[in-house]
């Protein structure tokens, strides 16, 4: 969120403030994808010995929407910085 005294300081500084929520969302999009995947790792009983392998692929599938959905904000988030960088550059 952009305070009020950005607001009047010109580009530079809504520059800072866009980067800086930016990062921020981004922060939180790879703290939900180490989540999903943590649980995707995480060990329980059935998981154990010849079935391992069967049940992480199991969980992977279930949290495939979400990885894949983690994924594309990443990318848009890239997109977003990219612009960014080339602003400071002009």
């Amino acid at each position: 969120m952009m305070p009020a005294a950005a607001e009047q300081n010109g580009p530079a500084e809504e520059l800072f403030w866009t980067t800086r929520s930016t990062l921020d969302a981004i922060r939180t999009t790879l703290d939900k994808l180490d989540a999903a995947l943590a649980v995707v790792d995480k060990r329980s009983r059935l998981g154990r010995g010849f079935l391992r392998r069967p049940v992480k692929h199991a969980k992977l599938s279930l949290k495939a929407g979400d990885i894949t959905a983690y994924r594309e904000r990443i990318k848009s988030y890239n997109i977003v910085l990219t612009s960014i960088l080339q602003m400071v550059n002009l």
